[in-house]
Parts: C-alpha cells; sequence; structure tokens
C-alpha cells in the first residue's frame, strides 16, 4: 500500500462511519468498503479505495484496510491511520476530520449507499448474520478455512454484470497502476485529518 491508497482508505472508512452514525463495527464496516468497492467496479472498471482483496472465513475483506484496523499495516501508514482513527475492541471512530480530498462525488454517492444497505441489514432485529449474507451475495469468495486467499479484482469482475463474458485478465495491473500514479499526486503525503479539528 502507498500512501495515496492509504488517503483513499482512509477517506472511505470514514465516510461509513460517518453514515453508520459516528463509529462503525469493524464487520460491518469492511462489509460496507468491499461492496462499494465492488459496484465501483461494475459501474466504472476501478474501485474505490485501490485496495487489494483477500477472502476470509467471515467473507472477502479489503487487506490492506483490514491490516490498518487491526493495527498489522506497515510502521509509517499505521502511525498515519493511528493520527486519524481509533479502534476499541472492534468499534471504530475517526479522531477528527478526515480529509476526503480524493474521494468523487460519485465515490462518496456509491460508500453512502453500501453504508446505508449494511448498516440496515446490521440493526435488524433479529440481526441478519452478515457474513452468511455476503457469502451469498458475493460468489467471488471462496471459504478459505480458517486461512486467507488473495482476491483478484479480476476474478471479482468476472460476477459483476457489467463484466460479463469479458477478459478481466487485464484489471489487477490496470488497478495497480492507477494506485501507482495516484501516489504521486500532491495529497499523499499530507496528515490524513484535516487541520484545525
Amino acid at each position: 500500500m502507498n500512501p495515496y491508497t492509504l488517503r483513499k482508505i482512509a477517506a472511505s472508512v470514514s465516510v461509513v462511519i460517518e453514515t453508520f452514525g459516528n463509529k462503525a463495527d469493524v464487520l460491518p464496516l469492511i462489509k460496507a468498503l468491499y461492496l462499494a468497492d465492488r459496484q465501483m467496479l461494475n459501474e466504472t472498471g476501478c474501485t474505490v479505495t485501490g485496495d487489494t482483496y483477500a477472502s476470509m472465513k467471515n467473507g472477502p475483506v479489503l487487506s490492506g484496510t483490514y491490516s490498518l484496523l487491526r493495527g498489522k499495516a506497515a510502521l509509517s501508514l499505521q502511525r498515519q491511520w493511528d493520527a486519524a482513527f481509533s479502534t476499541t475492541g472492534d468499534c471504530v471512530t475517526t479522531k477528527g476530520v478526515v480529509d476526503r480530498a480524493t474521494l468523487s462525488p460519485k465515490e462518496e454517492e456509491i460508500l453512502r449507499g453500501q453504508a446505508t444497505r449494511i448498516k440496515r441489514l446490521w440493526n435488524k432485529s433479529p440481526r441478519i448474520n452478515l457474513s452468511a449474507w455476503i457469502h451469498k451475495e458475493c460468489p467471488e469468495w471462496e471459504n478459505p478455512g480458517n486461512s486467507s486467499r488473495k482476491l483478484p479484482v479480476s476474478k471479482i469482475a468476472a460476477q459483476l454484470p457489467s463484466w460479463k463474458g469479458e477478459d478481466t485478465s487485464c484489471l489487477d495491473a490496470e488497478i495497480a497502476y492507477t494506485a501507482k500514479v495516484g501516489a504521486l499526486g500532491s495529497l499523499a503525503n499530507k496528515p490524513l485529518l484535516l487541520a484545525n479539528n
């Protein structure tokens, strides 16, 4: 993960947390982000976050985001993350106003829509088994047991309506290239929180 991808992830997480009511449990947060990336991929051929993906026992996850939430990312990235977000148990909150300059209005709209969808499912009484639901919703997920398995963007796209029957093999390289180009931008090394919080 590069600093630009960290900014995209941080901005995306802040939108989802805000939509959830200024705090979010890790499981629905990760699922909302994954579904937003999946929707954006279906509609545009790009993802919102630029993250990579893995199949885990509770469903597909954003690998870099999951590492950040669990305090296991590269030290320099984890320090930036920890200055902007707080995780207590499974509850994530922001420590101030996160800079969202890297997000387009379309990306924010998709993030809010998927966060609202997951929030409704998560708050349903009796609570829905979100992991079982996401397994059915996302056929690209394969049960890795108690481990994890890389989930290429090309495999995700192959399950999406706009990519049915299309060659998706180039998507992994294209999305990695887009993240590298984004890392060259002037926003990449600025703090994640806006000043005067």
